[in-house]
């Protein structure tokens, strides 16, 4: 009876140790869960006509204008490219160091079925069914441009990614250190 409680004492005692796994594509998972997701509305207008009250303008509105507005919703979404080999995790005396590559826009879709348009023309324009085509190209084009190079988007997925992976490693009671390394 006494050598079951030292047996229990001893592997009860308080010198047990967690032992850390340099798993890669474990962190790569764990990464991919800090995606950001951003919804919101682009919008361009696309015309021959200038902005000013002349006379001449409003001759020119009234026959031979041509502008296209389109408002079309979209989803962007910010992360970590999985397919970047620059993924490490070392454990320090201190800490644990976590290298990634920077998060970036990794898709931009634009939901077609809600996209809400206007032509507006002329007595001598005819009807031009190439003008949303046109209109929807160029804000694809200038607005993936836009969220690809959106600084404060790119910083928030970071910080999300840094809170999992802090999340994740907390049970190792050191602080992580996360590098975002091009």
């Amino acid at each position: 009876m006494i050598g079951v409680f030292l047996i229990g004492q001893k592997t009860g005692s308080k010198n047990n140790k967690t032992y850390f796994f340099n798993h890669v594509e474990m962190v790569k998972e764990i990464a991919e869960l800090g995606t950001l997701e951003v919804k919101g509305v682009a919008q361009t207008t696309i015309t021959n006509i200038q902005e000013d009250n002349s006379w001449f303008n409003f001759i020119k509105k009234t026959l031979i204008e041509k502008t296209v507005n389109l408002s079309l919703p979209y989803t962007a979404k910010y992360g970590i490219d999985m397919q970047s080999d620059k993924f490490n995790v070392v454990e320090k005396e201190t800490e644990i160091e976590v290298t990634l590559p920077p998060a970036k826009l990794l898709s931009f879709e634009g939901h077609l079925d809600q996209k809400q348009g206007m032509i507006q023309k002329g007595y001598f324009i005819f009807p031009d069914e190439n003008a949303f085509k046109e209109a929807e190209q160029k804000l694809y084009l200038e607005n993936k441009k836009k969220l690809s190079e959106n600084k404060e988007y790119i910083q928030k997925a970071q910080e999300k990614v840094v809170q999992v992976l802090q999340k994740y490693f907390k049970p190792f009671n050191k602080p992580v250190k996360v590098n975002f390394v091009e």
